[in-house]
């Protein structure tokens, strides 16, 4: 499981069962955002408001039970931020080509290729980056794999804007 505010845990079936959903330990203030039954073979990637993409193996995580709060990312990485969360997780096989689509705040857009986030010397103590943000009041607001041929962006103030995914071009996970 992991928590918007950057919890993680690997709980055994039998704890989990043992429990129902609701009954996870989180902060007052802080969500459930990922729930998966896994194999230890699989890989977790998350990414972050901050536009950086935290790896781990799922054998490398903690067996924690489903009622303990977890680890905190921070408690592992030197570089997650205090107002950093994360946004969005999901469970990979291997790192076979696949394209993220990433919108931030300040209105920049982009597609990236999974294969960029292969496991890198560091990853223990450190994430990568997958986008590059505009400055210190940007940040990203949905990343996704792409599923469709066509994205409709929505603006705060009622706009929006349609266009084939084909547009955005797939760049580096450093450029912006």
């Amino acid at each position: 499981s992991v928590t918007k505010a950057g919890y993680i845990k690997r709980t055994s079936p039998r704890s989990f069962a043992a429990s129902t959903r609701e009954e996870i330990c989180k902060r007052d203030d802080d969500r459930l955002i990922f729930v998966q039954a896994v194999k230890t073979t699989q890989h977790l990637l998350m990414f972050t408001t901050l536009g950086n993409v935290i790896y781990r193996p799922i054998h490398d995580l903690a067996g924690i039970r489903w009622k303990d709060i977890g680890e905190h990312l921070s408690q592992t990485l030197t570089n997650f931020a205090t107002e950093e969360e994360v946004l969005y997780a999901e469970i990979i096989d291997d790192f076979t080509p696949e394209t993220y689509f990433a919108v931030t705040k300040m209105g920049q857009i982009k597609r990236v290729d999974r294969t960029e986030f292969q496991p890198w010397r560091s990853y223990k103590t450190k994430s990568a980056k997958y986008a590059k943000l505009k400055g210190d009041e940007d940040q990203v607001v949905a990343i996704a794999p792409i599923k469709l041929a066509a994205v409709m962006v929505i603006t705060e103030k009622g706009y929006a804007l349609h266009f084939s995914i084909e547009e955005v071009p797939v760049v580096g996970s450093t450029a912006a």
